[in-house]
């Protein structure tokens, strides 16, 4: 009896802790002696471990920094630098093609969806296209959707890679600054939607099985 009330309360804790909205500072003798940092991680530099300067929980995990600035950084928006939350609701999402056509979160209710971050001027989102636009291809019949979101911060380099560049999928250019709401602080940055929910999401250039297996595991389930 006595072990089972023991292992409410840690289940108990834990799930405060996985409801936790706001990071909470982790003390000074709780640090580690080594670690990488979160945010550089997450941005895919310094992957070195090195002795933390400071520490957060949140949502249950800790999260460690290098420096007080990355530790600022984080603090500014926490779901851009910590591990996603899955399922979740998708972003809010209200953006043109360049043919015009909008695209809005109704929708992808009901649907099958790989959305990709991207820049003309990134080499890596360059190979994730072709990865994507294969995949587009093989499930296009089964109701896979692919929209491609330029970054830029001008128009002008889009327009002069599309005259350059085929794509077989809507391509939209998020002057909205769309990629903030969806916490994108790297590129490319591939999120799988279905029905409304993110239900995977990757940041960087990844191998090709690692999209086509979760496209295929989401298309089986609908």
């Amino acid at each position: 009896m006595k072990s089972i009330i023991i292992l409410s309360a840690m289940a108990a804790l834990a799930a405060i802790a996985a409801a936790q909205d706001k990071p909470a500072a982790i003390a000074s003798k709780d640090l580690p002696a080594s670690a990488v940092c979160a945010v550089c991680s997450t941005l895919g530099s310094m992957m070195t471990p090195a002795k933390p300067v400071a520490g957060v929980l949140y949502h249950g995990k800790p999260y460690y920094f290098h420096d007080k600035g990355m530790l600022a950084t984080f603090m500014k928006d926490p779901d851009a630098y910590s591990d996603p939350v899955l399922p979740r609701p998708m972003p809010a999402f209200d953006l043109k093609d360049t043919t015009g056509q909008e695209f809005s979160a109704k929708d992808f209710k009901g649907k099958v969806v790989l959305l990709d971050f991207w820049a003309t001027w990134c080499i890596p989102c360059r190979q994730t296209k072709t990865e994507l636009e294969d995949l587009y291809a093989k499930h296009k019949a089964d109701g896979l959707q692919l929209l491609s979101v330029d970054t830029d911060q001008q128009k002008k380099p889009l327009d002069k890679f599309l005259k350059e560049n085929s794509f077989s999928n809507p391509v939209l250019f998020d002057n909205r600054k769309t990629y903030a709401a969806w916490h994108v602080t790297a590129i490319p940055a591939v999120f799988l939607i279905k029905d409304g929910q993110v239900i995977a999401q990757w940041a960087g250039a990844q191998d090709a099985p690692i999209y086509g297996d979760a496209v295929e595991k989401a298309l089986a389930a609908k």
